[in-house]
């Protein structure tokens, strides 16, 4: 079973859901939105990047543009969430860096110790779909933005963020990759960086991230070109500037993982909800 209560908008996607159906995998994408997700009940595990999360009922997990991530539910049990889905155009230019820091804060996982009211902020942005003309994307960015501005409070406070560590040395592949994802990526030359066999890096780096070195470069190259491409670039300068070296590949890549071609990229980040049928349990 599956319920729903949504908000589609330009640049926005807000929903309330229930989920009574475990997952045998972790669902694993990534893509341009920036993402907020709040845990009422169910059992689940979250990767993000590497990293394993095991989020508690009452807490929250911040996930920042074109990390690779995904969920697996563990059991029938209600998972029941709310999710925020947003592109940071949505936010005026000039507050946008302060509005989006708490995602680059280091506290990704928070387990709130004091009232946020979360639940009642998202449920402020659902209830306009009841607004109509102009005046609702207005009161989709203010409410947007008073959550966000709540959500930096938090983060500048006491509360503890819990963060299973992951293993030193594939922390430092993952950052590696990061650091190098316009130049060629060899899985040799990443093996040879850190003195290991292709095998045991492959091997390792699955157990970690859930999927293999090749996936996540492109994964990540496609996550970088559709940013370029919301930026204004050409598909040809994007997907050069994302680190592929020819066309063919980069198209092929971008509609495996995206769904759509490149061309189609803005009608579709434009409409959240299109993004939201590929993956029904997020």
């Amino acid at each position: 079973m599956h319920s729903k209560t949504e908000l589609q908008e330009e640049n926005i996607h807000c929903h309330h859901s229930i989920t009574t159906s475990s997952s045998v995998s972790f669902d694993l994408h990534c893509h341009s939105f920036y993402e907020i997700y709040y845990l009422i009940s169910g059992r689940v595990q979250y990767r993000v990047e590497g990293r394993l999360f095991l989020p508690e009922p009452n807490s929250l997990l911040l996930i920042p543009a074109k990390a690779f991530h995904g969920v697996q539910v563990e059991s029938s049990e209600p998972y029941e969430r709310y999710a925020l889905h947003f592109l940071p155009e949505i936010l005026p230019q000039e507050e946008r860096n302060l509005l989006l820091r708490p995602f680059f804060s280091g506290k990704m996982h928070i387990n709130l110790r004091e009232p946020f009211r979360f639940r009642q902020y998202c449920d402020s942005l659902l209830q306009c779909q009841d607004i109509q003309g102009p005046l609702r994307q207005v009161a989709v960015r203010c409410r947007l933005e008073a959550l966000l501005t709540q959500l930096s409070l938090v983060c500048g406070s006491s509360l503890s963020a819990q963060e299973p560590e992951c293993a030193h040395w594939a922390g430092e592949i993952l950052q590696y990759i990061n650091d190098h994802l316009s130049e060629p990526l060899p899985l040799k030359e990443i093996a040879d960086h850190f003195f290991i066999s292709k095998n045991h890096l492959n091997r390792v780096f699955q157990s970690t991230t859930g999927t293999t070195v090749g996936n996540y470069i492109g994964f990540k190259r496609s996550a970088l070109a559709q940013q370029l491409l919301l930026q204004g670039q050409s598909a040809t300068e994007a997907a050069l500037n994302a680190g592929f070296r020819d066309y063919s590949t980069f198209y092929r890549s971008y509609r495996r993982i995206f769904g759509y071609g490149p061309a189609d990229t803005k009608e579709h980040l434009l409409h959240p909800a299109k993004l939201a049928q590929k993956k029904e349990v997020s």
